[in-house]
């Protein structure tokens, strides 16, 4: 039961998320200000310049962390009870089971997970568009969202949008390879 729940919102597409969040973080309407206010007294304007960039990270941590918990969740039932039965004969307790035992043996999971949480943050663009359209101003303008804008109709910059874009794929790759080198040091 609890996996079919964390999976609802990875089933549901971005843009659509974005749209389900909108209307729930409305400063006049919303059913986010609709329960503070009547629990606190308060309404935030969540979409606002200072709310807009911690309103798209989490709605984006409210859709991607059941992906990366369903890694993990995978990963801890995959591991070998023998270590432990071990550890708890020699007087181990949790805590140090959990640093000696659970994470060396979860640690290539553990950055696979970070790698594409990280690759597809670098990417976001479905939700901050639907939100906040990149701003107020540009406060939530990510690259993706202004490689869209610049080679979009009405500009038509779409040699400077391709320069953006690749300056996104290089830096998708930079923070890949980096991801990838600690994992292969800490391995070795």
């Amino acid at each position: 039961l609890v996996i079919g729940i964390m999976i609802i919102p990875l089933a549901i597409t971005p843009t659509i998320a974005g749209q389900m969040w909108k209307l729930m973080l409305n400063a006049e309407y919303g059913l986010v200000n609709y329960v503070l206010d009547g629990l606190f007294g308060v309404r935030v304007t969540w979409l606002s310049s200072s709310m807009a960039f911690w309103s798209i990270l989490m709605v984006d941590v409210w859709q991607f962390v059941p992906f990366v918990a369903l890694i993990l969740y995978a990963g801890l039932r995959s591991l070998p009870s023998e270590p432990y039965e071990s550890a708890m004969i020699d007087g181990a307790g949790r805590l140090r089971m959990l640093r000696s035992i659970t994470l060396p043996m979860m640690k290539k999971l553990i950055y696979l997970a970070v790698l594409l949480r990280a690759v597809d943050a670098l990417k976001l663009f479905d939700t901050a568009f639907v939100l906040t359209q990149g701003g107020p101003g540009n406060a939530t303008e990510f690259l993706s969202l202004h490689v869209y804008r610049l080679v979009n109709a009405q500009n038509g910059l779409i040699g400077r949008g391709a320069a953006v874009a690749m300056v996104l794929l290089i830096l998708v790759t930079v923070v890949s390879n980096v991801l990838i080198r600690l994992q292969r040091r800490e391995t070795n």
